[in-house]
C-alpha cells in the first residue's frame, strides 16, 4: 500500500503517528507527479519531516514515470538548499530516520554511505551495493546552492527537494538554467518548500501553481502553524503576539506579505547570498572577534553576537539566544564566550537594566572588557544606532551562512520597522550593536559616541552631522567648540 500512498508509507517505515496533520497528509499525497510543487507554510509547520518521509519513500520504491521504470540502477534524489547545513536538515532526518527504523534499515547500504557530520557531500544509499546495470541502487545527496550549484552540474536527478527556496537570492536564475536542466533526462520531479519571502519569485511560482487547475504542471499549497497539533495554540499565540503583521503572516499563516522597510531587503539577502561555512565557528588563535550583547530578562530575550573581525567582509562565527534567564547567569556565560573568542570586546545594550550595571558587573566582577551603551535613552540614540546597522548591512560589511540558528536574525531584520513598540527586536539590536562595536573596533571611530557625565547626561555625536547632541539642550545651546570632542 505504501507505494502508492506515501502517508502509509510513514506510518509503516516512518513511525508515523496520530500527531501528522491534514496538511502535511495532503502534501504527501496530492497531485504527486506534478512537476513543480510550491509549498509556503509557517515555521514550525512539519516540512523538513514531509520531506524525508518523501526521500525514504522515493528511495525505496524508486518512484518516477513507468518509461524510465527499468533504469533500477541508477536512481537519485537529492536535498537542496542554500547552504549544506540547511540541506542537511531533511537529509539527516531521512538517513537517521532510516538507520533506526528497523524494516528500512535492511534496505540501506551503509557502507556505501557518507554522512558523518564533518562530509561536505553527504550521500545515502539505498538497495544494493555496486554500480551493475543488473542491481537495484537509488542515492540520496545532500548539496548547496553556493557557486550557482556548480556542485550539480553534470549529474541528473529523478527528485529533488528545494528547501528554504523563497530566502534564496539566485533561486529563480537556479531553477531556470540548473535545476530544471538537471530533472529533464527522467522528467524528475522538484518540490520547493518554503516559509515566504515577500513577493519575490517564489511567490510568483507559487501563482503559477493557483492558476494550474489540473496541476499537470504545477501544485501549490498553503500551511498555517495552526495544523501543527504538537504546538500549543497559547504557544503559537504568544510567538504571534510578538511578530508584526507581516512577519505573522509569513511565519505563522503560511502567506507573502511585503517586508519591512527599514533594511534593504535586496542588501539583507546579499548578506547571506553565495554564503556556506560552518556555524557556529570553533575560535582561531590569532584572529580577533568583536561582540555584542540586548540583554533582557523578564519580557525579550537576551541575544549575544560574535564576528570575526580577521576576515573580509567580517564573519558572525556565533550566536545565542537566552531566555528568562537571571542576570548573573547572563553575566557569566557572557563572559565564558568572551574568553573563548580571545577576549573579543563586548558593546552591550544596558537600557533594560539602569545605568551603567553591564559596565560595573561584566567589567569589574567577570573581568570582561565591555562597554555600556544606553540604546533607548532617547529615539535619536536609539535610531542612530539602527542606521549602523543599516549601513553594515548596505555595505556587506558582515556576512553569515543562511542556518537554522540564524533564521530568526534574518526574520526580525526583514521586517522590522521603526515602529517597533509591540514586536520582537532582541535580534535587531544585538545585530547594531555588532555593527557599531565593528566600526569602532576596525576604525577607531565610533558611529554613536556616548559619555556618561551625571551632570550633563549622555553625550553623543549626530550620526549624520557630526554635531554634537546633549539631551535637554538644543543644537544652538552647544558650544560649536564641543564638535571636536573624542
Amino acid at each position: 500500500r505504501g507505494r502508492y500512498d506515501i502517508v502509509q508509507f510513514g506510518k509503516d517505515f516512518c513511525d508515523f503517528d496520530a500527531s501528522i496533520h491534514t496538511g502535511e497528509m495532503n502534501w504527501l499525497n496530492n497531485y504527486p507527479w506534478a512537476g513543480e510543487r510550491i509549498l509556503a507554510c509557517g515555521n514550525r509547520w512539519g516540512k523538513t519531516l514531509t520531506a524525508s518521509v518523501k526521500l525514504r519513500h522515493h528511495l525505496l520504491y524508486q518512484a518516477r514515470r513507468a518509461k524510465y521504470a527499468h533504469i533500477t540502477y541508477d536512481y537519485r534524489c537529492l536535498a537542496l538548499s542554500m547552504t549544506v547545513p540547511m540541506a542537511r536538515l531533511a537529509f539527516d532526518e531521512a538517513f537517521y530516520g532510516g538507520l533506526n527504523h528497523p524494516l528500512y534499515h535492511q534496505f540501506m547500504v551503509e557502507d556505501e554511505c557518507r554522512a558523518g557530520l564533518g562530509n561536505p557531500q553527504p550521500i545515502m544509499v539505498v538497495g544494493q551495493s555496486g554500480h551493475g546495470r543488473d542491481s537495484c541502487r537509488s542515492e540520496l545527496w545532500a548539496r548547496s546552492t553556493v557557486k550557482g550549484a556548480r556542485f550539480l552540474l553534470g549529474t541528473h536527478f529523478d527528485f529533488m527537494d528545494y528547501d528554504e527556496a523563497s530566502r534564496d537570492v539566485q533561486g529563480k536564475k537556479l531553477r531556470e538554467e540548473v535545476l530544471l536542466m538537471r530533472l529533464a533526462d527522467r522528467e524528475g520531479r522538484i518540490d520547493y518548500t518554503s516559509t515566504g519571502n515577500g513577493k519575490n519569485w517564489y511567490w510568483e511560482l507559487f501563482m503559477e501553481g493557483r492558476k494550474d487547475e489540473t496541476h499537470g504542471r504545477y501544485y501549490s499549497q498553503t500551511g498555517q502553524v495552526y495544523e501543527n497539533p504538537t504546538l500549543p495554540k497559547e504557544f503559537i499565540e504568544e510567538l504571534a503576539s510578538k511578530m508584526s503583521a507581516g512577519m505573522r503572516e509569513q511565519n505563522i499563516y503560511g502567506g507573502f506579505a511585503d517586508v519591512g522597510v527599514f533594511f534593504s531587503h535586496d542588501a539583507l539577502q546579499d548578506c547571506y547570498a553565495g554564503v556556506d561555512y560552518p556555524f557556529p565557528q570553533e575560535p582561531k588563535k590569532k584572529h580577533r572577534y568583536v561582540m555584542s550583547g540586548d540583554y533582557a530578562r523578564k519580557m525579550d530575550k537576551t541575544v549575544i553576537l560574535v564576528a570575526d573581525i580577521d576576515t573580509t567582509p567580517a564573519q558572525l562565527v556565533f550566536a545565542e539566544e537566552m531566555e528568562k534567564v537571571d542576570y548573573p547567569d547572563q553575566f557569566e556565560r557572557t563572559a565564558e564566550i568572551y574568553r573563548t573568542f580571545n577576549n573579543a570586546p563586548l558593546l552591550a545594550d544596558e537600557t533594560a537594566m539602569g545605568g551603567d550595571m553591564v559596565v560595573q558587573l561584566l567589567g569589574l566582577q567577570y573581568g570582561v572588557n565591555v562597554t555600556g551603551l544606553q540604546v533607548g535613552g532617547t529615539q535619536k540614540s536609539k535610531e542612530a544606532l539602527l542606521i549602523a546597522g543599516q549601513r553594515a548591512l548596505m555595505g556587506r560589511k558582515i556576512i553569515w551562512p543562511y542556518v537554522p540558528q540564524l533564521r530568526e536574525l534574518y526574520d526580525q531584520l526583514a521586517f522590522y520597522t521603526i515602529e517597533d513598540k509591540n514586536i520582537a527586536t532582541d535580534w535587531v539590536m544585538s545585530f547594531c550593536l555588532l555593527a557599531e562595536q565593528l566600526q569602532r573596533t576596525l576604525y577607531r571611530e565610533p558611529d554613536i559616541i556616548q559619555i556618561f557625565e551625571p551632570l550633563v547626561g549622555s553625550i553623543r555625536r549626530d550620526w549624520e552631522t557630526g554635531r554634537v547632541y546633549i539631551p535637554g539642550l538644543s543644537e544652538k545651546q552647544i558650544p560649536t567648540e564641543m564638535d571636536s570632542i573624542t
